[in-house]
C-alpha cells in the first residue's frame, strides 16, 4: 500500500542520518549481549562501546522504580523503618553507598526525600561515568 512500504520494519540508515542533519544523534541500546551507544551524524555511525552491563542497567531501572514507588506507601511507616525496608528490596547500590546509606538512617540523619535524592545521585553518577562521559568523549565536547 502507497506510503506503507517500511510499516513495521526498522528505520533505514538514510532516515536516520537525516534526523542528525542539524546535530549528532545518539542511541542507546541495552541488550544481554552488550550495551552501546550508536552515534549518527551527517558523516554516518559509530559505535561507542559502553563500559555497562545489562544487568547493571537493569540494576539502576530497579533502583529508579524502588525509589519512585515508595512515595505511594504508607506515611505513617517510621522513616527508619521505611527506608530499611526499601534497602531490603532493592538490588545492591555499591557496598559504600549502602553502608553509608544505614549509617545515615541509623543517626536520624536521613529521610525519604533525603534517601531518593541519594539513589538518584547514584544513578545518575552511574550513568555519567559508564554512559553520558563515552559519548561526550567520542563528540570531543568539553564540559
Amino acid at each position: 500500500m502507497e506510503g506503507f512500504h517500511d510499516f513495521m520494519r526498522p528505520r533505514r540508515l538514510s532516515t536516520l542520518l537525516g534526523a542528525a542533519s542539524k546535530g549528532p544523534v545518539v542511541i542507546l541500546n541495552a541488550s544481554t549481549a552488550g550495551c552501546d551507544a550508536l552515534l549518527l551524524t551527517s558523516a554516518g555511525v559509530q559505535h561507542i562501546p559502553l563500559a555497562v552491563t545489562f544487568d547493571q542497567v537493569t540494576q539502576l531501572v530497579k533502583h529508579l522504580k524502588t525509589v519512585t514507588l515508595s512515595g505511594s506507601r504508607d506515611q505513617s511507616e517510621p522513616p527508619h523503618a521505611h527506608i530499611e525496608g526499601l534497602l531490603q528490596q532493592m538490588p545492591p547500590l555499591s557496598t559504600t553507598s549502602q553502608q553509608l546509606f544505614r549509617q545515615a538512617v541509623a543517626r536520624g540523619a536521613i529521610t525519604r526525600v533525603s534517601w531518593s535524592d541519594l539513589v538518584f545521585q547514584d544513578v545518575l553518577a552511574t550513568l555519567w561515568t559508564s554512559v553520558i562521559d563515552p559519548v561526550i568523549h567520542v563528540l570531543e565536547l568539553k564540559v
